[in-house]
């Protein structure tokens, strides 16, 4: 059974993850709220099912996100690493680390 708490957080960590508006559309993100402002837990079948796919499109928007976040890191790394290599040649020392104050 699916209770007021769970669609509450599912809720939060959803707009907090930038994923509420984006994946879900007018009419299941209305219902979510209805049922967290009319039920203290899911207890028909037929709107649990309902509750049940939209959480699921949430957590699979959440996981492609995390791939491509995960992806976009691994790039700048690789990035990063590469100019970290050209900057540590001895006369290129001067543009990573600032000189001191003499």
């Amino acid at each position: 059974m699916i209770s007021r708490r769970d669609l509450v957080w599912t809720k939060r960590k959803a707009i907090r993850g930038r994923v509420w508006f984006r994946v879900l559309e007018r009419v299941e993100r209305a219902m979510v709220d209805l049922a967290i402002r009319c039920v203290d837990s899911v207890r028909s079948v037929r709107l649990e099912e309902i509750m049940v796919r939209i959480i699921e499109k949430l957590e699979n928007a959440f996981v492609n996100d995390f791939d491509l976040r995960i992806e976009r890191v691994g790039r700048r790394a690789r990035a990063l690493k590469g100019n970290l290599r050209l900057c540590a040649k001895p006369h290129r020392l001067s543009f990573v680390i600032p000189p001191l104050n003499e």
